[in-house]
This record gives structure tokens, sequence and C-alpha cells, in this order.
């Protein structure tokens, strides 16, 4: 089975570049993307939500693609496939 290469972008980075906002917690910035209560720490809740900011992000700047997104915003585009892993953000977490 071949596996694919992906290209994905972190919902955080771009919520940072598009919203001016006191909090960038997942619930914070899904509400400013028009995207209300939901069951955050739920998997596929926590996904929609993420989906909406982009997907508001991407409306708001313009942007007609994961690559336009990425470059409007300054957020480093991730890759995943079978070879290589790019991570879309350059910071660590610990």
């Amino acid at each position: 089975v071949d596996i694919p290469d992906f290209r994905y972008l972190c919902s955080l980075q771009v919520a940072r570049k598009t919203y001016n906002l006191d909090s960038y917690r997942l619930p914070v910035a899904a509400m400013a993307a028009g995207f209300g209560d939901f069951a955050h720490h739920d998997a596929l809740a926590d996904s929609e939500a993420c989906a909406a900011i982009m997907v508001h992000a991407a409306n708001r700047h313009g942007a007609e693609s994961i690559e336009e997104l990425a470059r409007i915003t300054g957020s480093r585009l991730g890759a995943i496939g079978p070879l290589s892993l790019e991570p879309s953000s350059a910071g660590s977490r610990g």
C-alpha cells in the first residue's frame, strides 16, 4: 500500500496570526472562528474546531489553498509522508 505525502498547517499558529485574542486556547480560537460550544478534549470535536479555525482563517485572508494560507500568515507548512516528517512548528514544547 502506497502511503501518500500530506502537507499540514498548525491551527494554533494560524489563529495567532489571524485573531487578536486574550487567549489562543482551542475553545477561545474556535469561538472567534464562529465554532461555538463543543465538547473540548473530545478528539472528533477538537478536530472539527481546528478545521473551523482553518476554514474561517482561509476565508478571512482570502487564501485558496493551505500553501497560500501558510504564506499569508507566515506559518510554517509541515509535511508527513512515508520517508519524511517535517514539523509545522519550529518551537519545542519542552
